[in-house]
């Protein structure tokens, strides 16, 4: 039997033995094989990692853990390997045509693209390289500052009061 590692090697022409089951099939591939890992074998390592060894906020564990249970939900529970560019593409399309706002394809994909990194540099599986990954742009907003009129007259509206402890009014 291989290394269960022998998935995640990269070769131009091969074959290699899958376990299904009780049967054992030979695979006939070409060109590099990817990680048949599952997206939900890994998420529960991936912020247990991401909690203890990267220092994430509460917070940011429950963001990711949510954005990556919808990714599962939206696409299934794909291979780890299957995930390249123009899924990146596609999640972005779809995310933004349910109605959702920059910030939510922004965690998303970034979610996605640490999972991808937590895969290829703490388990060291051949998965899609995470830099290549681009971010989404967020558009510019302009600014609008306060004219000088409007700064005093909204520091006038500012009530102090003082009390001392043996004055009353």
């Amino acid at each position: 039997m291989y290394a269960e590692n022998a998935l995640e090697t990269t070769a131009k022409v091969g074959s290699f033995q899958r376990a299904r089951g009780n049967l054992v099939e030979d695979v006939v591939f070409e060109g590099a094989v990817m990680c048949q890992k599952r997206l939900s074998e890994l998420i529960p390592s991936f912020l247990k990692y991401g909690q203890f060894e990267l220092s994430f906020s509460p917070n940011t564990v429950s963001k990711y853990q949510e954005c990556l249970k919808i990714i599962v939900r939206d696409y299934g529970d794909m291979a780890v390997g299957d995930l390249n560019q123009l899924f990146f593409t596609d999640l972005k399309a779809k995310i933004l045509m349910r109605g959702a706002g920059e910030a939510r394809v922004a965690s998303m994909v970034f979610a996605l693209k640490s999972f991808l990194k937590f895969c290829r540099e703490y388990l060291e599986l051949n998965v899609l390289d995470y830099k290549k990954i681009k971010s989404p742009k967020r558009r510019r907003r302009e600014v609008i500052y306060l004219t000088n009129e409007e700064i005093e007259k909204f520091i006038d509206g500012i009530k102090i009061e003082r009390r001392w402890k043996g004055n009353r009014r």
